[in-house]
């Protein structure tokens, strides 16, 4: 188990580096700070994803 959670430590890790390193260079080339790709990736993925169930939230 502990190899297991060693392995998903590193992949988390390398996921978090791919992710900063693709919103720095896209916030770059867009011109624009990165909270507003940010805002702009949130927006884009709430049109996306189907609303929530009732009675699935917080409770």
């Amino acid at each position: 188990m502990e190899d297991v959670n060693r392995v998903r430590s590193r992949e988390y890790g390398a996921h978090a580096l791919v992710t900063s390193l693709l919103m720095r260079w896209l916030s770059e080339a867009a011109g624009q700070p990165a909270s507003d790709i940010v805002n702009w990736l949130a927006l884009t993925i709430g049109s996306v994803l189907p609303p929530d169930e009732p009675g699935t939230g917080d409770g």
